[in-house]
């Protein structure tokens, strides 16, 4: 607390009580600590002045039309003693920033917008009170305080001295025309060939050159403009090459860059096996693909070898593979191989793009087989046992008798082995004969005459024997079996069919068993009965 003498007494300083406002509003002013103040006036130092107050705290009111720095000031009197105070006070308006226009040679610039008690927001994101500029453009600032928000955009402007804006080459392909723009309208320029333009217009390889000034400073540009032609690629169709152990696939343009599927640079690529293969040439104007499918075929060639033949149970396999073939076989077969066990003609037409052939082979079979017609058998004395154990022309037989015969009638008791042999293996077999007297126990007649008259009309046997397992069949000349019984009791009537049969020779063959006495014996007989009518 500032004291003060008065009168001989200490006194406490009055203080000011003011309350701001913004521009264009009312501001309060008042004071503290007025004991022994009598009167007072205030001085707004805008041109105003209160009027001689005698009531404490001496309130009063002032309207500041703009806004600046003031200093208040208050003249008091205590006991007539007059007394002076002052202060210093803001006045705060809307912000009012103020950017300029700026048309010049390169140099940096700084926009400042400051305002007090202010926030700022710029163009560029920033929240300085400035910014830095460095490059043409429009800019603009929010300046922001308690009285409200102040707005203004510059425009700046920036002249570059000359520099190189072209390319020092420049690559351009085919028949392409272009204009090549060396600088802003604002410059001057002066081409190789005289010609003022900001731009130059080039259809062909030409060597430019160019002088540009303006206010800030000059400038030489060089460049030199080249053509290119545009590259082609044709690696030709899919192709399939017969009877060839090698291709040559080419990509010759140049200048270019050419990568073929192997990573490999040539412009030539000889390929030797079947495949797909690419390329890829590129050069500045253009890159090209292309793909080819290529196939080495060769002639078919087949060979089923020669005619053959083959045991029964056996079978002969062909393979005829060609590279990329197609095969018709024919038993229908659509494949590579065929394969039978059959006998027959066998043929095959295998097809590619390099040609057509076909083969045949004819495929015979043979085989081997045994067997003796009856097992071990009883036949009558003074008869025989026909075998026949036959295979074909070229088969040998062998007999443990020594006989060599496919066909044989066994006349005596017995045990025979016969062995079969030819190129499809050996077969061996056996039959056991023993000899019986059979007349006293099946007897056939000579003849019978079917003629209904109730005498010897069936041919039948005639026996007294215990017989059993009883067969009897009865041949025609031609080898026809035309009438068959098991029944013994049963006999033939001369027809086949319902049909009478001629008269004439028929042989009869009968097997049957009889008890010996001891056991079951088996027989076995043959003959011829002749038919009368």
């Amino acid at each position: 607390m500032i004291l003060a003498v008065w009168g001989g007494s200490l006194r406490a300083l009055p203080t000011f009580n003011i309350t701001t406002q913004c521009a264009g509003s009312q501001s309060s002013f008042a004071l503290s600590n007025t004991n022994g103040i009598d009167s007072a006036y205030w001085d707004f130092d805008n041109g105003n002045t209160s009027p001689m107050m005698y009531n404490a705290p001496f309130t009063t009111i002032n309207l500041y039309s703009n806004s600046g720095s003031y200093t208040v000031s208050i003249s008091y009197y205590i006991n007539g003693v007059p007394n002076l105070k002052d202060t210093t006070i803001i006045i705060l308006g809307t912000p009012t920033p103020s950017l300029y226009d700026f048309n010049q040679c390169y140099e940096p610039i700084t926009y400042n917008a400051t305002s007090l008690n202010a926030t700022y927001l710029w163009s560029t994101g920033a929240t300085t009170s400035t910014i830095n500029i460095s490059t043409s453009g429009t800019y603009w600032v929010k300046v922001t305080n308690q009285c409200g928000t102040g707005t203004d955009t510059g425009v700046v402007a920036f002249i570059y001295p000359p520099s190189q804006t072209m390319p020092i080459q420049i690559d351009l392909c085919g028949d392409t025309s272009v204009a090549l723009i060396a600088g802003p309208l604002t410059d001057n320029y002066l081409w190789q060939d005289g010609s003022t333009n900001n731009y130059y217009i080039v259809s062909e390889p030409i060597q430019l050159s160019v002088y540009v000034n303006n206010q800030c400073g000059s400038a030489y540009e060089y460049t030199t403009v080249n053509y290119y032609a545009y590259p082609y690629l044709n690696l030709g169709p899919d192709t399939i090459l017969c009877n060839q152990s090698s291709y040559e696939l080419k990509a010759p343009f140049k200048p270019a860059t050419t990568v073929w599927y192997d990573g490999s640079t040539d412009t030539v690529k000889l390929i030797t096996q079947p495949g797909i293969y690419y390329v890829k040439v590129s050069n500045f104007c253009k890159t090209l693909y292309d793909t080819v499918t290529i196939d080495f075929q060769n002639t078919p060639h087949i060979d089923l070898g020669n005619d053959t033949t083959i045991c029964g149970g056996q079978s002969v396999t062909w393979y005829v593979y060609n590279y990329g073939a197609n095969y018709n076989w024919s038993n229908g077969s659509t494949v590579d191989w065929a394969g039978t066990y059959l006998p027959g003609n066998y043929w095959v037409t295998v097809e590619n793009a390099c040609g057509t052939v076909s083969d045949t082979v004819r495929v015979k079979m043979r085989f081997i087989y045994l067997h003796v017609p009856t097992s071990d058998t009883n036949v009558c004395v003074n008869d025989y046992l026909p075998v026949n154990v036959a295979v074909d022309s070229t088969t040998s037989y062998l007999w443990s008798d020594g006989n060599t015969n496919s066909y044989r009638d066994l006349t005596k008791p017995g045990h025979y082995v016969v062995t079969v042999s030819n190129e499809c293996g050996t077969l061996t077999d056996s039959i056991r004969i023993s000899m019986y007297d059979c007349n006293y126990c099946a007897k056939f007649p000579s003849g019978f005459t079917p003629n209904n008259d109730g005498k010897n009309d069936l041919f039948h046997v005639l026996t007294d024997c215990d017989i059993r397992d009883f067969n009897l069949n009865i041949y025609n000349r031609l080898g026809g079996l035309i009438f068959s019984t098991n029944d013994k009791d049963i006999g033939w009537d001369g027809t086949y069919h319902g049909a009478a049969q001629p008269i004439g020779v028929y042989v009869y063959q009968v097997t049957y068993k009889f008890w010996d006495g001891d056991s079951l014996v088996e027989s076995y007989g043959h003959g011829q009965v002749t038919l009368i009518r």
